[in-house]
């Protein structure tokens, strides 16, 4: 197993740097003011790990879809909100994997998000934070055909919180 990995990592250093994204809510009971510092922390994790920070999002409050668990210094928490923001960073693949193990280990940090983007990847907005969109009039919006929409089963059950991490476990790196 050790064998492998070494390999593995030995592969990627013959490898081109490769741009990522990384998402992450920063739990709400650092403040404020605790914020600047918990970013510094960050920012210090990818210098570490090697890796160019081309953007950036400050984070900010917004209100969670459902409320999580977390576990501060060995006390559970619910927390119903939480400080979102992003880094686009570029860096070798085995070290966009341990930043991602290391953002697995920081206990400010709720929940993250790793994955692999491109250059001209659009950025996207959290709604609660993208401003006025303007709307096109009735006249001027596209028809919407049935048959372009995805059926849903009428009796599909909805997903458990359980279902969709594994879902979206699939889709990252």
């Amino acid at each position: 197993m050790v064998e492998e990995k070494q390999k593995h990592i030995e592969e990627d250093n013959d490898a081109d740097s490769r741009l990522y994204e990384l998402g992450f809510h920063v739990v709400p009971m650092v403040g404020d003011d605790g914020l600047a510092k918990e970013m510094d922390t960050l920012r210090s994790m990818l210098d570490a790990h090697n890796a160019k920070v081309l953007s950036e999002e400050w984070p900010q409050l917004m209100t969670l879809a459902y409320p999580l668990v977390c576990d501060i210094a060995r006390t559970r928490h619910t927390c119903a909100t939480a400080y979102f923001g992003w880094f686009v960073f570029e860096a070798l693949p085995h070290h966009a994997h341990a930043i991602k193990e290391e953002m697995g280990k920081n206990e400010h940090i709720l929940r993250h998000l790793l994955v692999k983007t491109y250059a001209d990847a659009p950025v996207v907005k959290h709604p609660a934070h993208a401003g006025h969109v303007d709307h096109k009039a009735p006249e001027e919006k596209e028809d919407v055909k049935v048959e372009d929409v995805a059926p849903v089963a009428p009796d599909a059950a909805p997903m458990t919180t359980e279902q969709m991490d594994v879902e979206i476990e699939k889709l990252v790196v």
